[in-house]
């Protein structure tokens, strides 16, 4: 009788999360599409023809397919190289438990060079994913742009643009990321006080605190989105003007 009760209370609550993970998949799935075409059609709009927001849209619906499928496709073998990269630094693991802590017969002696590989690790990761950014910063303009809807070839030509570039667009894209960073830090530090006051004081904050607080976020969102949409459009105007990268992007004669 105890079982019967604890099992028919149990299903339904699993079934209920299992509903509500899959929901919450469905809807993260629909909002990735959505967000992508709004950065599509911004990249249309803002881009050198200064498309109309009627074509802009248009064209974003267009590029919205390829462009999932390329970043997947990206993604994919971006997860590869950060396992490959983790396998790679194995045997220096190894090596370490050896030659290190275990040598001295103390856990302690080593978690100093295990800390030291794990950040030589981390570091590798960060500056892998740095460049791979500023060597497909131009995919999405490609894409949009060109109108190249065969993503094999959108990231083949992203890949070709950016080439002798990767330093400059390093350097591009962190300053960007410091610039949006910077700003939310401030709208985040100017509003949290409202916010966190009550709280602090075991109370819940008003309506208009949080009304205030999720319309200032949501601007922050759409101004930082079309910010990001300006600066690829601009430096995929910039790259696509560049005699030597239009040398390097031309198809070979047959």
């Amino acid at each position: 009788m105890v079982n019967s009760q604890f099992g028919m209370g149990a299903e339904p609550d699993l079934l209920a999360i299992q509903q509500a993970q899959a929901r919450l998949f469905r809807t993260s799935i629909l909002c990735t599409v959505v967000q992508l075409i709004a950065f599509c059609t911004m990249v249309a709009a803002l881009g050198k023809e200064q498309t109309a927001i009627g074509k802009a849209l248009s064209t974003g619906l267009k590029a919205t397919p390829t462009t999932l499928i390329a970043c997947v496709f990206l993604t994919v073998g971006t997860v590869g190289l950060y396992l490959a990269m983790i396998l790679a630094f194995i045997p220096l693991i190894l090596l370490v438990a050896a030659f290190g802590g275990f040598a001295n017969g103390s856990s302690e002696a080593l978690a100093g060079p295990a800390a030291g590989v794990a950040l030589i690790m981390m570091a590798a990761m960060f500056f892998m994913m740095i460049y791979l950014f500023a060597r497909f910063v131009t995919l999405l303009p490609v894409v949009v742009l060109e109108r190249t809807f065969n993503p094999f070839r959108a990231i083949r030509r992203s890949w070709q643009m950016t080439r002798g570039h990767t330093l400059k667009l390093a350097g591009f894209i962190i300053a960007q990321w410091i610039i949006v960073m910077v700003v939310y830090f401030a709208v985040a530090g100017t509003l949290a006080p409202s916010i966190g006051a009550p709280l602090l004081a075991g109370q819940m904050p008003s309506v208009g605190q949080l009304a205030t607080l999720g319309a200032a976020m949501a601007l922050f969102a759409i101004a930082s989105r079309i910010f990001a949409a300006a600066a690829i459009a601009a430096t995929y105007g910039q790259l696509a003007a560049d005699p030597s990268a239009e040398a390097a992007t031309a198809e070979p004669a047959t």
